[in-house]
């Protein structure tokens, strides 16, 4: 300690290139945990941003909760987490409708031709990730993709199957079990 508080263990400032915290010195912030920065006053502190995942050492964001982007507030000059535009979108790099990259489970990303205004349109019924409306490429347990590309329920008695005619059980309904890819 180069100053200290009530008890001499407890320091208020440390000497050079350490910094303090809960009155111990530390060569760095990230030695306490994760989400640990340097304020402007040189001390350790947790970084606490809304829906910021991410820092750097000074406590700025570098990543954001899905569903939002990181903007730098023009007043603050503080890199801050703000919702992505889209309804559904998972991942986006702005803040206007057309800076959607990614959409959630069940929906795809849509741009229109005529507008190329961007949206996130849902899949078919059952499937869980698509590239367009009429094309699944992952449905959720229980159903499989047929050469179509379309969804159907697997076939009984499996509870979860592969393949394109939903025969092939990866899991059985209760009462049967497997045995070399039946039920």
């Amino acid at each position: 300690c180069s100053e200290c508080e009530g008890q001499s263990t407890y320091c208020t400032k440390c000497p050079g290139n350490q910094y303090a915290y809960e009155g111990k010195c530390y060569s760095t912030c990230e030695e306490i945990g994760p989400n640990f920065g340097l304020s402007s006053d040189l001390e350790c502190i947790k970084c606490e941003i809304d829906n910021c995942v991410q820092y750097d050492e000074a406590c700025q964001c570098t990543q954001c909760n899905p569903g939002y982007y990181i903007i730098s507030d023009p007043i603050t000059l503080i890199e801050i987490c703000l919702p992505c535009q889209i309804d559904n979108c998972r991942e986006c790099t702005g803040g206007s409708a057309n800076d959607c990259t990614v959409c959630n489970d069940n929906y795809y990303l849509y741009t229109d031709p005529n507008t190329q205004e961007k949206s996130c349109s849902p899949c078919q019924e059952n499937c869980k990730k698509c590239s367009s409306d009429n094309v699944c490429d992952e449905c959720y347990d229980g159903w499989f993709k047929n050469s179509n590309g379309q969804c159907e329920p697997c076939k009984s008695p499996c509870s979860e199957c592969s393949g394109t005619d939903g025969k092939a059980c990866t899991k059985c309904v209760d009462g049967y079990y497997m045995n070399n890819g039946q039920c």
